[in-house]
């Protein structure tokens, strides 16, 4: 019997959003508010699906106009980076810590 793959639910946070906002350009340094811009990259997206909203670096209004122009196409190591540590930041500031409870 062929049983159907399930749909993956992708992560969506407006909260997560507001953090990215919150933060200046990460190309450029233009203060804040910048655009969550979601980056691709192999396997995080299809054709029309946007990559989960932890796949974001804030970029300007004219930085993610010039991503958008040029398809996404930005600095993959460079946005990775960025990614993981305003990952940390958020988690460190929005998560309660957990260490040390239940021993």
């Amino acid at each position: 019997m062929i049983r159907p793959v399930p749909k993956l639910h992708t992560f969506r946070s407006k909260k997560y959003l507001q953090f990215i906002r919150d933060h200046a350009c990460c190309n450029c340094g233009h203060s804040a508010p910048s655009d969550p811009h979601h980056v691709r990259f192999d396997g995080n997206a299809g054709t029309s699906l946007k990559p989960p909203d932890t796949c974001t670096i804030p970029v300007c209004r004219d930085c993610h106009g010039l991503t958008q122009e040029f398809k996404g196409v930005v600095n993959l190591e460079f946005a990775l980076k960025t990614m993981v540590k305003l990952q940390t930041e958020y988690i460190e500031k929005h998560l309660p810590d957990r260490r040390g409870k239940g021993k």
